[in-house]
């Protein structure tokens, strides 16, 4: 069971108000997930077997659920005309938003959502008695994590190994820091996938920053920054996911400290 949620750095209950369902039928509820799938096939001519020509998600993840004043700290269940305006101004904005459903057992989620709400008033004649909210977030999963990575590499030809987390068969372009021990060039392949990142001209102590999911690259060194756009071969270091198997093992060519981060993608619903 939800009563609270965070969204845009704030919580429901700092307002004083609970999640809730207005004049809903107790009982068993499906739990929209949002990753419905559509499949384009073609037809064989000589047979009814269908073959899959390519694939898409149908829709984004939404959610529907009332809010309402919490009953255990206010006499008066209606809500203002101000209050009103104040958490709609909140929560219905131009923009997305981390929103993340708080469980009464453990105070956390582990899934979030990045999205934006539509809001209607929910009244007894001119009196409020709370807001109904559709969420609508701007994919058809969640997130957990993030996950933090952190891989000390000594020697050259070092390998390490990332067991991915994610309920989304296919890849991840994560947040990648390369932090150099010495001048050098480095190339970093995952022996899975066959691709490598490669950086030339690093210097000692310097920090590259690759951020796979924007497709940026970017160095804390003044010299190399000139150069930098040619000393790369805009290869993003890649974590495959798999139905058997996602464990991805990366070859490092020369000594460095590796920090990966990436937000496993989550198909559950939360409401």
């Amino acid at each position: 069971m939800y009563f609270d949620f965070e969204y845009a750095d704030k919580r429901l209950s700092d307002f004083g108000f609970i999640m809730c369902h207005i004049n809903t039928d107790a009982g068993i509820n499906d739990v929209e997930l949002g990753c419905d799938i559509t499949f384009n096939t073609v037809k064989n001519s000589n047979s009814s077997i269908q073959s899959i020509t390519s694939t898409t998600y149908d829709n984004v993840y939404t959610t529907e659920f009332e809010i309402m004043k919490n009953p255990c700290k206010d006499g008066d269940i209606y809500m203002s005309s101000s209050e009103a305006r104040h958490l709609i101004k909140w929560l219905n904005r131009r923009e997305y938003a981390k929103f993340k459903v708080i469980n009464d057992i453990s105070d956390e989620s582990d899934v979030y959502y990045y999205g934006s709400f539509n809001v209607k008033q929910v009244q007894i004649g001119d009196k409020i008695l709370g807001l109904n909210l559709t969420f609508t977030a701007n994919a058809p999963y969640g997130f957990s994590g993030p996950n933090h990575l952190k891989f000390m590499l000594l020697k050259y030809n070092n390998t390490f190994e990332i067991d991915a987390e994610s309920d989304e068969v296919g890849i991840i372009y994560p947040t990648v820091s390369i932090k150099m021990f010495y001048d050098n060039d480095i190339t970093i392949t995952n022996t899975v996938t066959q691709t490598s990142v490669v950086v030339k001209g690093c210097k000692a102590n310097e920090i590259i920053m690759i951020d796979g999911e924007n497709k940026i690259i970017s160095t804390d060194n003044d010299k190399h920054k000139s150069t930098l756009q040619n000393d790369f071969n805009y290869e993003y270091l890649d974590i495959l996911i798999d139905y058997d198997n996602s464990v991805n093992t990366y070859t490092v060519s020369a000594q460095c400290e590796v920090s990966i981060s990436y937000s496993p993608i989550r198909k559950v619903g939360v409401i």
